[in-house]
């Protein structure tokens, strides 16, 4: 958004664009098991303040944007099957500074 000079309004329609591939997470997991991989870890929130999981506190999240669900709770569900998870919340910046996002940690 700020580095591209995309206008916030402009840069907020990506999201509904946003369509993960179904299962994903599961791929994932499996890749992780059968390369070796001790962790996997998951950047849960965007720097612009887009957020994989389900958020009370805003709209520009996962679950009411393209995606239509909860990412983060796909990639726990998967991982914690698989090889220990844990997530990362980044909130330097954020479009809205008044809305802070959630975090979930699992594995940790």
């Amino acid at each position: 958004m700020a580095i591209e000079d995309i206008p916030v309004g402009e840069y907020e329609t990506l999201a509904k664009q946003f369509k993960p591939q179904p299962n994903a997470a599961r791929a994932w997991a499996r890749l992780a098991r059968q390369t070796g991989q001790k962790y996997m870890v998951m950047t849960t929130k965007h720097h612009e303040g887009f957020c994989l999981f389900d958020s009370k506190l805003t709209d520009y999240c996962a679950p009411r944007q393209g995606p239509g669900r909860d990412l983060v709770r796909e990639y726990e569900d998967a991982a914690r099957r698989r090889p220990t998870s844990g997530v990362f919340l980044d909130s330097r910046t954020n479009p809205n500074p008044t809305v802070p996002c959630r975090s979930r940690v699992s594995g940790y």
